[in-house]
């Protein structure tokens, strides 16, 4: 097959990305930042509706014993992460000797991955007590093997900031896999409904890589020279991502067992959903545009900064209230049986929502080349979080295990306020200081659920979901009230707000007219 840098079936890239200019890179990040954005949510609607139905079939114990056999399979596809990705999106210049080299160390990945899980079935049964882990671990070394194989050209579409296609192949494997659970769990009610779709879903995704972006890979590793010195550090960012991301449900596994790791796994689940659910596509979408500002560090640095103001309007709100919701929100879509995740979701979610603004700030330092300092940040901060961790919920059980990690939380987006001000020279106070507006709307939304709320009876009296749905559109309510009321207090400067504003007079203008 001929070079990419012949290919005339490639999306833009390279020179593409000049001539725009800089205007032109904010288009494309806002075009697909809305594919993602708008991808994603139904993607979740997705996830959300199987999870639900699934839930609702199956116990806490089913998915405790399934949680920790995945969660230890992306243990491990984190640990030897190559960054096949984000070489692809900022190497603009790749052809077939670095897609081949990428392929090639994506599919030794892949067969040490499954190795290890097949090895780990093998002890797996006694470690944690559970006869169901051996066939758990063999299906999750299948599927290791088979994500080994995806198409590594399929990033191309990343790089020129256009993720279509990416939103069809995971709308595609979203759907198969909750048609294959579902249709499982109904008619056996068994765990197996959750592993077989993950493994069916991933050769789905595999497949559609090759057949949106034609590809005949070979192995080879001529590039490897030129690859290692930015993968290299990738992978180790990897493998303490995954420590602190990935490592907690195999402790609760171990220490109290599948049933609570279950209620745990579902719990932040729904923690994750406004918080980190949100900054995900915004993190995609941000990453490619960075990478194509890098030549202009302080452009680069103002995306960065306009992208915490934008997703902090977003996520902090959502995940505060989220908290507040608990109790009515898990009756309300998952049952009685669930009721010990409203504890984690009301201590988790304010955390999540803090944690994935700043986020942003590990994107900004991958896509800037500076993986070793947010490798060592990611580092410093295991070092501190597990011991603290295991000794809490080795003390206080289950709500220990759970306080430990909302502190950890804030601890982690302290530290990414620190490597923003490593990479930048300046006071972590830039980005506190985008946090303002969205951080006065947090505290009306509290001042209605601790003061206002109370005194309403009437509510109080209604059906869960006539309760859920009225705090929602309060909370909304009292946000908005507060956020626009700081910003003309500040002198109406441009953000998000301004943003709206103009979109709504475009929009009644359209009506007049």
């Amino acid at each position: 097959m001929s070079d990419l840098a012949s290919s005339p079936s490639a999306p833009d890239q390279g020179g593409a990305h000049e001539a725009d200019g800089e205007g032109g890179v904010g288009g494309r990040v806002a075009r697909g930042a809305a594919w993602i954005a708008g991808g994603y949510f139904g993607l979740r609607v997705i996830g959300l509706a199987n999870t639900l139905i699934v839930a609702r079939i199956l116990a806490p114990d089913d998915f405790g014993v399934v949680a920790i056999g995945v969660t230890l399979m992306q243990l491990l596809q984190n640990f030897s992460d190559i960054g096949v990705a984000q070489a692809v999106v900022r190497y603009d210049k790749a052809g077939r000797r670095e897609y081949d080299t990428l392929f090639s160390l994506s599919v030794l990945r892949g067969l040490l991955i499954a190795a290890i899980l097949i090895a780990s079935g093998a002890v797996a049964p006694a470690f944690f007590d559970d006869a169901r882990m051996a066939p758990i671990f063999a299906v999750m070394a299948a599927t290791a093997f088979v994500l080994g194989l995806e198409n590594p050209r399929f990033h191309e579409f990343q790089r020129a900031i256009d993720f279509r296609r990416e939103m069809l192949v995971m709308t595609a494997e979203k759907i198969v896999m909750a048609a294959i659970s579902i249709s499982i769990a109904v008619v056996y009610q068994s765990y197996w409904a959750i592993i077989l779709s993950i493994l069916i879903g991933a050769v789905v995704k595999t497949a559609l890589t090759y057949a949106l972006r034609p590809y005949a890979p070979r192995l080879g590793f001529a590039a490897f020279r030129d690859l290692i010195g930015f993968t290299g550090w990738l992978t180790g960012l990897g493998i303490v991502v995954a420590v602190n991301n990935k490592v907690s449900p195999l402790i609760l596994g171990r220490l109290l067992g599948p049933s609570l790791t279950g209620v745990y796994s579902i719990g932040a689940t729904i923690a994750y959903l406004p918080g980190s659910d949100i900054a995900e596509p915004v993190a995609r979408a941000l990453y490619p545009g960075l990478s194509s500002l890098k030549e202009a560090p302080e452009k680069m640095k103002a995306a960065l900064l306009q992208g915490v103001e934008a997703l902090s309007a977003i996520a902090l709100p959502a995940s505060v209230g989220c908290a507040f919701v608990a109790t009515d929100l898990v009756a309300v879509l998952l049952g009685g049986q669930w009721d010990d995740a409203v504890f984690v979701v009301q201590v988790y979610a304010p955390t999540v929502g803090l944690t994935a603004v700043f986020h942003l700030v590990t994107e900004y330092a991958v896509a800037r080349g500076a993986t070793r300092l947010a490798c060592v940040r990611e580092l410093i901060y295991a070092c501190l979080r597990f011991p603290i961790f295991i000794w809490a919920t080795i003390a206080y059980g289950f709500q220990g295990a759970v306080w430990s990690l909302a502190i950890s939380g804030v601890l982690h987006a302290a530290m990414n306020a620190w490597l923003y001000a490593q990479l930048t020279r300046e006071s972590p106070s830039a980005l506190l200081v985008r946090l303002f507006r969205p951080t006065v709307g947090v505290a009306a939304i509290t001042v209605y659920f601790l003061m206002v709320r109370p005194n309403l009876p009437e509510i109080e009296s209604a059906s869960a979901p006539v309760r859920l749905l009225t705090d929602m559109l309060a909370g909304v309510i009292f946000y908005a009230a507060a956020v626009f009321a700081a910003w003309r207090a500040s002198g109406a400067p441009e953000g998000v707000e301004a943003a709206l504003v103009r979109a709504g007079l475009r929009m009644r203008s359209a009506r007049l007219t």
